[in-house]
């Protein structure tokens, strides 16, 4: 079960979902904001996380996500 949960760090929905996932995932013990990266910079690889609300991050578990980006798969 992830320990981690990313989320976007300047959307309130990021931060009410990362809120939700930490109440239904006793397991997520803590939240970590995200803050996309310019162009070109690699993204840090987090083992064992679930994302909200953020492009698919590599090493992710579980991904959540309403926006286009979420559907490229």
């Amino acid at each position: 079960m992830p320990t981690t949960v990313r989320y976007h760090r300047h959307c309130i929905d990021g931060i009410v979902c990362a809120a939700l996932v930490r109440r239904a995932m006793p397991d997520v013990v803590r939240a970590v904001p995200y803050a996309h990266l310019p162009r070109g910079e690699e993204p840090e690889v987090i083992e064992d996380a679930v994302g909200v609300d953020i492009p698919y991050l590599p090493g992710m578990t579980r991904w959540y996500d309403h926006h286009v980006s979420g559907f490229q798969f």
